[in-house]
């Protein structure tokens, strides 16, 4: 069921001390069992409003950039994607090729959203700067030379790393926290029980992005800088999970636009 509502409002301006008033219409659609969202507009078209979890007018407010790959070896390749957070809270995927990638490496190879490490002189570390909807942002990624160094490195970007190398111990045995995921218990085997979301299998290998299962949501994939949002596969939706709703699992499905409840 629609519902349509007319408010009138008065705008009153008072300019070089004389008062002018004038009066718009604003139209507000809703409908009824939805999430709450709306379309305010005046009737000159000047004022536009959306309002709500739906709204279609977001502001872009920062560009994500990463690399699938932190760090190359002469030949290997590796995926660079983006983003766009918006000021709603959700983040848009950039579709390929619509990122201008370069970098003023000259062992470094960029096409078609690829990042290829030609042959490589010794090991360096060198930035990548992506443009895209009138903004710039700027990662860094290592070039590995092939030729194996006996001596451990010092140097703590080459040290092995993955999505939970920065957690700490808690008090409790076993208990661990992710500047980014939160507390988790280790249970062995890549299972861990995430404080808010239950139990959940993982794959860690990756430095900046990690696949999770669950029983309700089966495989997601997030990371830092983009949970509390998730990609879920099995139907390729983004997802944002609800903290503030916890014990509840409550997601938000931005393809449906509706909230998700989970065992």
């Amino acid at each position: 069921m629609k519902i349509t509502h007319t408010l009138c409002l008065k705008l009153a301006f008072f300019i070089f001390g004389f008062t002018n008033f004038s009066f718009a219409n604003i139209k507000n659609e809703g409908f009824i069992g939805d999430s709450f969202y709306g379309v305010n507009a005046d009737s000159s078209g000047l004022i536009v409003n959306q309002v709500g979890p739906n709204a279609e007018f977001s502001v872009p407010t920062k560009l994500n950039v990463r690399s699938e790959l932190s760090s190359l070896l002469s030949g290997e390749f590796t995926k660079l994607t983006a983003s766009i957070s918006l000021d709603d809270g959700t983040i848009t995927q950039l579709p390929t090729r619509s990122t201008q990638w370069e970098s003023t490496s000259t062992e470094l190879l960029i096409k078609d959203d690829f990042a290829t490490a030609k042959n490589i002189s010794a090991n360096s570390r060198v930035s990548i700067k992506a443009t895209a909807e009138g903004m710039t942002a700027v990662f860094f990624i290592r070039l590995k030379n092939n030729i194996s160094d006996s001596t451990p490195s010092q140097d703590p970007i080459d040290s092995p790393k993955n999505v939970f190398s920065d957690s700490v111990d808690l008090p409790q045995a076993g208990w661990k926290s992710s500047p980014w995921f939160g507390n988790y218990y280790e249970g062995g085997n890549d299972w861990v029980h995430h404080a808010k979301l239950g139990w959940l299998y993982t794959t860690t290998e990756q430095p900046s992005s990690l696949w999770i299962w669950s029983s309700s949501q089966e495989w997601m994939w997030t990371g830092p800088g983009v949970y509390p949002h998730l990609f879920r596969n099995r139907d390729g939706t983004w997802i944002y999970y609800i903290v503030e709703a916890h014990p509840q699992k409550v997601f938000y499905n931005q393809s449906s636009r509706e909230m998700e409840h989970s065992q």
